[in-house]
């Protein structure tokens, strides 16, 4: 194992800063274009579930559950589902 003095220590940090904040640079466009992206998509996921809020109350919330239950156990029960009976308008 070799054994580092405390100046060749602080000589290897500040050699691999210089490498990072290299890298940091010529990477700084690409970040920004990200970071952009991940705030358009934030605006997205926000808009989204603002339209899935309106769609759930409009569903009536628990009693849509209740009716998607009924509906798979009839369907579940009868394993072949007649066609709908017509009704007189």
């Amino acid at each position: 194992m070799t054994a580092y003095t405390k100046e060749a220590m602080a000589a290897r940090y500040w050699e691999l800063c210089a490498q990072r904040d290299a890298v940091n640079a010529r990477t700084a466009h690409l970040q920004a274009a990200l970071d952009q992206a991940n705030a358009e998509v934030a605006a997205a996921q926000e808009n989204a579930n603002s339209i899935a809020a309106k769609i759930q109350e409009l569903r009536g919330g628990a009693d849509w559950i209740a009716l998607k239950k009924e509906i798979g156990l009839i369907a579940t029960t009868l394993k072949t589902v007649p066609a709908p009976v017509a009704t007189a308008e």
